[in-house]
């Protein structure tokens, strides 16, 4: 196991290194009780010359790193706030100031964030495999497998303990946001919207709790371990970027939509009475969706899930074929519509 280190230089750091990511796969254990998730996540990736790759990865502990199912070098660089944006702020003296320099303080941590920071050596047996690069009748190497050529399967073991932003639990509940650049506090990827991939998903939490992600659900399994867990295994066929992968876990009940198969509506036990009453007409608004747009819907499903309001980081976070709502926004059939309260007096 390696462990974090902090560079001498910042300004030393290598930029991202060109990689393209084709597929991602997670492979994670949630445990609510000690607020741990821990697994692996494997990344097909298309590997530039300089056979290093960049990626993301903010507040994980690294188990391990294996590139084509060999042990591979990395360096792993928690990202550092120097001190001295603290003594800039400390030292303000106007108001005007102090509003400056927290903006200049929060673009230099915005551009310091853009850095990989898990760098993976994949050079070896990379050089012999682009030497050889198959040769077309024209005498000119076919760029089509040469990419096929520098690709590499990398698998990073990790865990996320003491989670700080990007993924929160409370109680037996767990759910992720979608804010700026927190893909990375929960798995290693290239967090970068230009960044897109099909991914393959599995959550495997207690026999009690349901894991809610993105794409369709393939199937659940029940191990035979004492207590017994189930996993849940999802696929995403539209490529997204990383941001738009999203995870609710909870002792959820789930509410088909009675007109569309594809819509799931999510919530806590308690707050099913409101979740039927709410989502009774739904589905003519989501009808509207083709009819506006003049364009199917993307995904094959879609799940809104509904958590207590005390734990949404925001009233909504998006995600691909999944949104997480405040259950502020659920009400009960005692609540008169503003449409009917308005036309009562006339009749």
């Amino acid at each position: 196991m390696a462990k974090p280190r902090k560079p001498k230089n910042d300004d030393a750091k290598p930029e991202n290194s060109g990689a393209l990511v084709r597929h991602q796969k997670l492979c994670l254990s949630i445990d609510i009780d000690r607020r741990r998730i821990y697994g692996h996540t494997e990344l097909e990736i298309a590997v530039p010359e300089i056979g290093i790759v960049g990626l993301h990865a903010e507040n994980l502990g690294i188990g391990s790193v294996l590139v084509d199912g060999e042990v591979a070098e990395f360096e792993y660089y928690p990202h550092q706030y120097p001190e001295e944006s603290e003594k800039g702020l400390s030292a303000v003296l106007t108001p005007s100031s102090a509003a400056d320099a927290a903006a200049s303080a929060y673009i230099t941590a915005l551009e310091r964030e853009l850095v990989p920071n898990l760098l993976i050596n994949c050079c070896k047996g990379f050089k012999n495999g682009s030497e050889q690069q198959p040769v077309t009748e024209n005498g000119f190497h076919s760029s089509t497998e040469a990419k096929q050529q520098n690709a590499r399967v990398i698998r990073i073991d990790y865990w996320v303990e003491k989670a700080e932003t990007g993924i929160h639990f409370k109680d037996n509940v767990l759910h992720t946001d979608n804010q700026i650049r927190r893909a990375r506090c929960w798995f290693p990827c290239i967090d970068d919207s230009s960044q897109r991939c099909c991914y393959d998903m599995e959550f495997t939490v207690a026999q009690n709790l349901v894991a809610v992600s993105n794409g369709n659900l393939q199937y659940q399994v029940l191990s035979k371990d004492d207590p017994p867990r189930k996993t849940y295994v999802y696929s995403l066929n539209v490529p997204v970027a990383a941001q738009w992968i999203s995870l609710a876990v909870a002792p959820f009940e789930i509410l088909p939509d009675h007109q569309f198969n594809l819509i799931s509506h999510i919530c806590l036990s308690a707050n099913m009475p409101k979740l039927r009453n709410t989502m009774e007409f739904f589905h003519s608004a989501f009808s509207c969706y083709k009819d506006y747009l003049l364009v199917d819907f993307p995904f094959e499903s879609y799940k809104q899930v509904f958590i207590e309001p005390e734990m949404a980081v925001s009233s909504v976070s998006l995600g691909a074929s999944m949104s997480i709502f405040s259950s502020q926004a659920l009400f009960d059939e005692k609540v008169i519509d503003q449409v009917g309260h308005f036309l009562t007096p006339y009749g």
